[in-house]
């Protein structure tokens, strides 16, 4: 776990963000170049002061901010804000380059015992308002990362995954599926979908019953939102979900099941996102709702969930795959473009067949 503090290395811990900020006459009477420092600013990031400082205009800030995805975003804020707490302690400008002061505040994040991981993190954030050039392409700071990662290199999240099989003969039982509660139908269809398609809960909360289409062997749904694999080189119009039909074992087919759960939530339904409430009103849902429902339904399948997490679907469908395909039908369907994303972090042209991954997965029961 990451260290909530930085002990004994001049880096205070987050106090209230009301606390943080200077009175009007404080601010007024400050007139140093390190005044800055002294108090964290207010009303906006670094990185938008960083941007205000070049010149730029509003609008064009506003777009440029864009080019951050929200978690990332979020995640870069978390060390910036480290970054400014380590600069009022050192009565510095947080915006003005230093490379010494940004390799000692590196160092004070490896000696609090933060992840390699999170110091990596943290690099990329200083990269963000220091950009020219990056700060962490710096020949110190990448020295440095190769330090931290000797010294505490980062370990996956499991040395072993667990057996597919055990999930889906859970879910096996859970039938006919018109007799379910709207409940264990609803968990029922996240977590074949999340193994069926190897994908993340982000990408299941995106689905979108107003881009879905049946098809003889299988439904398609095309997702026209920004996901956590796209970028510039790997456009939307790769963002395609396949859910097979699965005649050999109909109790565990995923398309005949997400026909049912849409019988059966089309009345009352306030969203055309595909998953919704349980209640009324019956609204969209978060990421986080649909893991959670994943996460549940591993726990009834014996699965150790204080291990294993919902995404832990991703390791376990795709490893299972593994045994009997190629490992081309693997980065296709969980939307990987390099095949050491999957043996580093999982290890573990869809081409005439794209229904293949989903059906090697139902084939494991």
């Amino acid at each position: 776990m990451v260290p909530q503090t930085l002990q004994n290395e001049s880096l205070p811990p987050h106090a209230d963000k009301t606390q943080d900020r200077p009175s009007a006459s404080t601010s007024q009477t400050r007139s140093t170049p390190s005044s800055h420092a002294k108090a964290k600013a207010h009303g906006s990031s670094l990185i938008r002061q960083k941007l205000r400082r070049q010149g730029l205009s509003r609008k064009v800030i506003e777009i440029i901010e864009q080019s951050w995805k929200p978690n990332s975003a979020k995640q870069y804020k978390v060390y910036l804000d480290k970054w400014e707490d380590y600069c009022i302690t050192k009565n510095i400008d947080p915006l003005e380059r230093n490379l010494i002061k940004g390799l000692d505040f590196l160092k004070c994040l490896v000696k609090a015992g933060y992840s390699y991981s999170a110091i990596n993190s943290a690099r990329s954030a200083l990269s963000c308002i220091f950009d020219t050039p990056p700060f962490g392409e710096e020949p110190l700071v990448m020295r440095l990362m190769k330090g931290a990662f000797n010294m505490n290199p980062p370990l996956p999240r499991y040395d072993k995954t667990w057996d597919v099989s055990l999930v889906l003969k859970t879910l096996e039982k859970w039938s006919p599926e018109r007799f379910l509660s709207r409940k264990q139908l609803t968990f029922k269809l996240a977590t074949l979908l999340a193994l069926v398609t190897g994908q993340r809960a982000q990408t299941l909360q995106a689905l979108d019953l107003d881009f879905c289409h049946f098809g003889n062997t299988a439904v398609t749904f095309t997702v026209n939102k920004l996901l956590k694999h796209n970028s510039t080189s790997n456009s939307l119009e790769n963002n395609k979900v396949i859910i097979p039909y699965y005649n050999v074992n109909k109790k565990i087919c995923p398309a005949a099941c997400l026909k049912q759960y849409i019988k059966r939530t089309q009345k009352g339904r306030s969203s055309t996102q595909l998953f919704i409430g349980l209640q009324a009103p019956f609204k969209s849902v978060s990421t986080s709702t649909i893991s959670r429902w994943i996460k549940l339904t591993l726990g009834e399948a014996g699965i150790d969930t204080s291990i294993y997490k919902s995404h832990s679907t991703r390791a376990a469908s795709t490893s299972a795959a593994a045994k009997t395909l190629d490992i081309s039908y693997i980065l296709k369907a969980a939307s990987w473009s390099r095949a050491s994303t999957f043996r580093r972090f999982y290890n573990r042209d869809v081409d005439q067949e794209p229904t293949t991954f989903g059906k090697a997965i139902l084939d494991t029961a």
